[in-house]
């Protein structure tokens, strides 16, 4: 019986194969069956039929449920072989007598690439180049820890949403030692709650990261050189909704041209030191690299067109995606699965009020999207699904490229080229404080005492007390 679409995928491949490169496959289905009728191919053998880049496969390819079929590079060995080579990053496919396609993309020239937990990695992490242990070709993936399970939503009824017209310009920075092209950006909270922002370059290709405060400039802690990484422009930290983590960070960056996010890990600082820690990270030693472009996703039109930012939403444990324009999307990456969605028409939704795309980052509190549009120079509040929530509100910078808020959801940051950084603070609206008590006759002074009933830290700029026939008032700023 011919096997089904679905029951037989990609499990895991090596384009440095030893003694030759190799292609996994396993049936996932209930059932014996064979391969007739399916073909194995690469990006040189799409839509063709024979020939070197194609394996037809025929009655007598007989898999059993939950067994292997591994083919090798002019038959070396194994139970079939393929007359094409895997080159770095390449898409191998694998077509069911339907049409119905499953792929799989070299990760890099390290290990081989396979399935874990449902979605793609870097398997066999201890072997090196031109060990005979390279991946299990014919067995079960070597695989890391699977993720955590994500937090549920709150269940609790949320405060009204805080929008962003209640933010105000407070501060702003330029980065004199970064020349150019600053880009996405994402703020964590760490040991202590000290906040860091960490900044990503598009070219050279290169991660800054600088410790936060409320009273001084930033200061840069950590410069990561980005080897074999291309048009790095958005990132975003896979924390839980407090926007705390201890140990080690995992941060998720987007490749503009290349349509993937790579996932990656970076070790706590050492000690306090007076010069900033400089690192370097080669794109192949991550573990996790999900591509989103074809055939994952619908493609773009333009290769500089492409993905600019990206948010977490840590309850679903999904990202979001911005495509600049070309035409405007937002993708929905699920991490586990690697399966991308889209959730809403943002064409459609948003072309009357922005021109393109250019960042993104998630508000945990009410799961809200906030996004950038560079050449409009604005911010668009909207739901997950869709529902844009005010007009756009203007912001500052040159080039504004990256968006990202602070864990308390009282801070945002605005990220820009060549190398700036704008902080806004939330004055918040009126009845968020209000005048809990007093005594006319206090010891030793008279005192008045108020309270913030609202669910977020905010300042009090643009408030005002004062006594009027005996009488205290507390009128607030309306913005």
């Amino acid at each position: 019986m011919p096997c089904i679409a679905g029951a037989v995928v990609i499990n895991e491949l090596d384009a440095h194969g030893v003694p030759e490169d190799w292609v996994e496959l396993k049936n996932i289905g209930a059932v014996t069956c064979t391969l007739q009728g399916w073909q194995l191919f690469d990006h040189a053998g799409m839509g063709q039929t024979a020939g070197t880049h194609v394996v037809s496969f025929g009655a007598d390819a007989v898999v059993q449920p939950g067994s292997f079929y591994v083919g090798y590079k002019n038959h070396a060995r194994g139970d079939f072989g393929f007359g094409f080579g895997i080159g770095d990053l390449e898409t191998v496919y694998l077509r069911a007598p339907d049409g119905t396609l499953n792929s799989m993309k070299d990760l890099n020239t390290r290990h081989p690439t396979g399935l874990c937990f449902g979605h793609v990695v870097d398997t066999d992490p201890g072997a090196s180049s031109g060990s005979a242990e390279r991946g299990t070709p014919g067995a079960e993936n070597t695989c890391s820890s699977p993720p955590s399970t994500p937090p549920s939503p709150p269940s609790t009824p949320l405060p009204p949403h805080l929008s962003l017209n209640a933010f105000r310009l407070q501060r702003n920075w330029t980065f004199a030692d970064v020349a150019d092209n600053l880009s996405g950006g994402t703020v964590v909270a760490g040991p202590g709650n000290a906040l860091t922002i960490f900044t990503v370059i598009n070219d050279p290709p290169q991660m800054r990261a600088f410790a936060l405060s409320a009273t001084a400039a930033p200061t840069l802690t950590r410069i990561i050189d980005l080897e074999g990484w291309e048009d790095t422009e958005g990132m975003t930290a896979l924390v839980p909704p407090s926007g705390s983590f201890t140990g080690n960070l995992t941060l998720a960056v987007t490749e503009e041209r290349r349509l993937d996010i790579v996932l990656m890990e970076l070790p706590p600082l050492p000690a306090a030191s007076a010069q900033p820690l400089h690192q370097t990270n080669n794109r192949s030693d991550n573990r996790v690299i999900l591509p989103f472009g074809p055939p994952r996703g619908p493609p773009t039109q333009s290769p500089n067109k492409g993905a600019e930012g990206v948010a977490y939403d840590p309850f679903e444990h999904v990202l979001y995606i911005v495509i600049e324009k070309l035409p405007m999307r937002v993708l929905k990456l699920d991490i586990a699965s690697g399966d991308v969605t889209v959730p809403f028409d943002a064409q459609a939704v948003l072309g009357g009020l922005v021109t393109d795309l250019a960042g993104i980052c998630f508000e945990p509190r009410h799961r809200h999207l906030i996004l950038l549009s560079q050449e409009s120079s604005a911010l668009v509040q909207m739901t997950t699904s869709g529902r844009v929530l005010a007009p756009p509100v203007p912001v500052a910078g040159t080039q504004p490229e990256g968006v990202a808020l602070s864990p308390d959801g009282n801070t945002l940051y605005v990220i820009s080229e060549p190398n700036e950084l704008f902080e806004y603070r939330a004055a918040r609206i009126a009845g968020a404080i209000v005048i809990n008590e007093l005594d006319a006759h206090g010891v030793p002074q008279d005192w008045v005492e108020l309270k913030n009933i609202a669910a977020v830290t905010c300042t009090l700029q643009g408030w005002q007390l004062f006594d009027q026939l005996g009488r205290i008032f507390l009128p607030a700023r309306l913005w």
